[in-house]
């Protein structure tokens, strides 16, 4: 932000994507009243799958025109 420039991690690699993402399914178990520890292992093992498979397959994110 002092830079004036987007963060890699936000912009490039699906890190904080990956995240959010996971976020929004903790959310979605959560409002279907899965129990915490059930939600808790689902969100974490797809956030770790998303990732693995972000780095296996080169997915990136596009890249916004200047």
């Amino acid at each position: 932000l002092l830079a004036g420039e987007i963060p890699y991690v936000l912009t490039r690699d699906f890190y904080a994507v990956t995240c959010v993402i996971g976020g929004m399914v903790h959310v979605f178990l959560t409002g279907l009243g899965c129990p915490h520890n059930l939600t808790t292992f689902f969100v974490t093992a797809f956030i770790i799958i998303m990732r693995v498979l972000a780095i296996r397959y080169h997915w990136k994110l596009p890249r916004p025109n200047p």
